[in-house]
Parts: structure tokens; C-alpha cells; sequence
């Protein structure tokens, strides 16, 4: 249902193309998140919905998105160059939208841009936990 009603309320971004996958995450509090990666499709969509006040960090717990358009490698493959410590390097030459958590908040972009968790920290309890719903769009080596 949540698929159908953003495929409603974002008819320009996503028009008619396909969901492809949907997961969610719920971390633990000593979690660092999912590293460097790329997904295999079109378009991303991250759905946070833990409460804010479980955020202790509230410039933080949400999503790195680094604007590496010009390293030239597969839209839906993450090279394992992008990995561990060298992928930090790599990376750390390209500006980074760093995206704060805020329950409620929908983060949309183009799947092929390296992208990470930003996680934060959180408060204890299993009702503080970070939550992401993720939403992916489209075929990465397609033009639909």
C-alpha cells in the first residue's frame, strides 16, 4: 500500500516503473548501519519511522548520499574498490549529502549514487531502535 501511494503522490519521479524490491531494516542500538553500497535500480526511496526522540543525535542517524557521478563504474553494481577503507578514500573526494533522521521522512535519489548509513546514536530500549523502510524503483541498466 505504501508502495502505491508514493507511486501516487510522485507520479513525475517514478511515473510507472516498477517496484522492484522493498525491505526494512530495524537496527540494534550497537549497529553501525549498511557501509558504502549502490543499489540495483532506478530510484531509491528510504521511509524512516522510529520515533525522534529515540534520535540522541539529531544531525545525525539518517543517510550519506556522496555525489560520485564521475567515477566511471556499473549504475547497479558497488565495486569492491568503494569497500572497506579504500572505498573510504575514493569517496572521500566527493561531496556527501549527509540527510538527518526524522521520523517520517522520505529520502528519494538516484540508486546508482554511493550511499550509507549515517547512524547516530540512539537511546536504549527495543522501542528506540532505528527503523528504515526501503522502497527501490525501476532497473539500474535501464532507461525506463
Amino acid at each position: 500500500q505504501i508502495a502505491e501511494e508514493l507511486r501516487v503522490a510522485l507520479p513525475r519521479i517514478l511515473g510507472d516503473i516498477s517496484l522492484r524490491n522493498l525491505w526494512s531494516y530495524k537496527y540494534t542500538q550497537r549497529e553501525s548501519g549498511i557501509l558504502v553500497h549502490k543499489d540495483q535500480a532506478k530510484v531509491n526511496i528510504n521511509l524512516w519511522i522510529s520515533p525522534n526522540e529515540a534520535n540522541l543525535e539529531p544531525d545525525r542517524g539518517g543517510l550519506k548520499i556522496y555525489d560520485a557521478t564521475q567515477l566511471h563504474m556499473p549504475r547497479s553494481v558497488t565495486p569492491p574498490e568503494l569497500q572497506g577503507e579504500s572505498g573510504r578514500r575514493i569517496l572521500a573526494e566527493y561531496s556527501n549529502l549527509t540527510i538527518p533522521f526524522r521520523q517520517n521522512r522520505i529520502t528519494i535519489f538516484d540508486s546508482s549514487l554511493p550511499h550509507e548509513s549515517d547512524v547516530g546514536a540512539w537511546a536504549p530500549g527495543y522501542t528506540n531502535r532505528r527503523i528504515s523502510i526501503t522502497f527501490l524503483f525501476g532497473d539500474a541498466d535501464t532507461e525506463d
